[in-house]
């Protein structure tokens, strides 16, 4: 279960949570993982490879917005 869990997220580069099939206690422990690693996690409510595909790229973009905000805070 959970050290399963744990194991394959600190592998991945970026987490996908599907969560019309899949426990409110698996999210906790992902978003936990993601948290303390800096990995880029992203919750999508639909299986279909369209609405994942778009959540990941929407989840990048956001990402690379953040990042070059801070980039330019520190100039």
């Amino acid at each position: 279960g959970a050290e399963r869990l744990r194991s394959t997220t600190e592998a991945a580069d970026v987490v996908v949570f599907i969560t019309r099939v899949n426990s409110h206690n698996a999210l906790n422990v992902l978003k936990g993982v993601c948290r303390k690693s800096g990995k880029s996690f992203l919750a999508v409510r639909e299986t279909g490879p369209e609405q994942v595909s778009r959540a990941v790229l929407n989840g990048l973009v956001r990402n690379a917005e953040r990042e070059s905000a801070r980039s330019a805070r520190q100039i």
